[in-house]
């Protein structure tokens, strides 16, 4: 995967998950939601690309476990939101993680 679309997910998804966890206005959380769901659609294409078949399976289940948790700790707000969203993230960065080795190697 180029550096730029491996960038440009990330960005997508980060930046989604911010505007819906820092705003109170329902417009910024749909616009969040679409940039998280964009990324990862943009993820799910490259991925899919690849040839090693449980290597991509590994990597869209913790690509859609990382965009529902943060999808949901963005839109729904409760005491364990801290928690939801730092599992996202993890999955998030194990998926870039293995994304990143497999370009490399």
């Amino acid at each position: 995967m180029k550096r730029f679309i491996f960038t440009l997910i990330f960005a997508l998804i980060v930046l989604g998950a911010f505007c819906m966890s820092y705003s109170d206005y329902w417009a910024f959380d749909v616009l969040g939601g679409s940039l998280i769901v964009i990324g990862g659609i943009i993820a799910t294409v490259k991925t899919l690309k690849l040839e090693n078949k449980a290597l991509k399976i590994t990597l869209l289940c913790l690509l859609y476990l990382a965009i529902i948790l943060l999808l949901i700790a963005g839109s729904v707000r409760f005491s364990g939101t801290i928690i939801l969203a730092i599992m996202g993230a993890a999955a998030l960065v194990t998926y870039g993680f293995l994304i990143y080795t497999k370009a490399k190697g």
